[in-house]
């Protein structure tokens, strides 16, 4: 992997296809001034005075956003979105972005996910980021969903060139990434082994098969076979990876924040160290850029290792942007690699 290969690559990115199901959401930031200070007269309490309302696409939507804007050409989101005011919200987003709508589905009742992030600012530093407000569907998804959904990623897996699985499920909301989906994930990719099939889940990571998973360290150890919670240091989750890769015969790329990343295949595993970050860190969003970065290009046919490469070096630049769920430019990534490639050389040469 070096500098003339990535420039290809970036090179080739508009004319690339890279679809992704899975979640799509607003993180809505409230910029709260607390020198304003007012109290209710109805209930006596404080009131949190809003001064800025910042909406950015948040979870599989900033996946979008970053395959977006590091450069590629035809973004596919296939999932749903509300029938309601911040579906028509993140519609316009996604229009803004270039991103294509044809197998994104409106739903009449499932509401459209919005995590809701009051900012308190602070005069001598970067915002403090209070309790979260979630809006998530929870009624699962019925069948005649799921058999649209079903639908719709077959045509987007036969238009793209490469498939993400965004799945942001947790525990008491229902993603639109279910078991009967994952299945059809699984069969898609081991009927089309030669089309790359990138995923992450925060439950669920476990339970793909045949394609590349991409778990942080803590959904590791929590839900890959042979982790626990407290499994100590790299050795262990290399372990881990390795046994994961094994058993779904394709690349596991664990991600280790600011110590970079672990890929691994049966037997082996390669240690992707970060780049240095100076300044203020703000990891939110970080896995995104990874996931979004690892498919873009694996679509445009550079291998699982340089395509690991150049993950982590994107995910560098975005966790260098406080308060938001960041992006990589390609301008930017070509920057950072070329620092990288300096500092690395016998990581990229492996």
């Amino acid at each position: 992997m070096d500098q003339r290969t990535l420039d290809a690559v970036l090179a080739s990115l508009p004319e690339r296809k890279v679809a992704v199901i899975g979640d799509f959401c607003i993180d809505r930031y409230l910029h709260i001034n607390p020198a304003i200070s007012d109290r209710s007269r109805e209930t006596g309490l404080d009131i949190h005075n809003v001064t800025k309302v910042r909406p950015e696409p948040g979870a599989g939507a900033n996946v979008l956003k970053n395959l977006a804007v590091l450069g590629v050409g035809h973004v596919l989101p296939v999932g749903f979105i509300g029938d309601d005011g911040d579906g028509f919200e993140l519609a316009h987003m996604l229009d803004s972005l270039g991103v294509s709508r044809e197998f994104l589905h409106e739903h009449a009742t499932r509401p459209t996910p919005v995590y809701t992030k009051p900012l308190f600012a602070r005069p001598d530093g970067p915002p403090e980021e209070l309790n979260r407000f979630d809006i998530f569907p929870r009624e699962p998804l019925s069948e005649e969903d799921e058999r649209t959904l079903a639908e719709a990623l077959r045509e987007a897996f036969d238009a793209a060139d490469a498939l993400v699985v965004a799945d942001y499920g947790e525990a008491g909301k229902a993603g639109a990434v279910t078991a009967r989906i994952r299945g059809a994930v699984a069969e898609l990719a081991r009927t089309n082994p030669g089309k790359p099939v990138v995923a992450d889940s925060r439950l669920h990571i476990d339970k793909f098969r045949h394609v590349i998973i991409k778990p942080n360290a803590d959904e590791a150890r929590a839900h890959l076979p042979g982790g626990s919670r407290s499994s100590p240091g790299t050795a262990a989750l290399m372990e881990i990876g390795r046994h994961a890769a094994g058993r779904n015969k394709r690349p596991v790329l664990i991600t280790l924040g600011a110590d970079g990343a672990l890929l691994c295949a049966p037997g082996r595993a390669l240690k992707l160290p970060a780049p240095a970050a100076d300044g203020e860190v703000d990891a939110v969003g970080a896995g995104d850029t990874v996931l979004a970065a690892v498919a873009a290009c694996l679509a445009a046919g550079l291998p699982i290792a340089g395509a690991a490469a150049v993950a982590v070096v994107a995910a560098s630049i975005t966790v260098r942007q406080s308060g938001t769920c960041g992006a990589a430019s390609p301008d930017e990534v070509r920057m950072r690699f070329a620092e990288y490639a300096r500092a690395y050389p016998d990581v990229l040469a492996g």
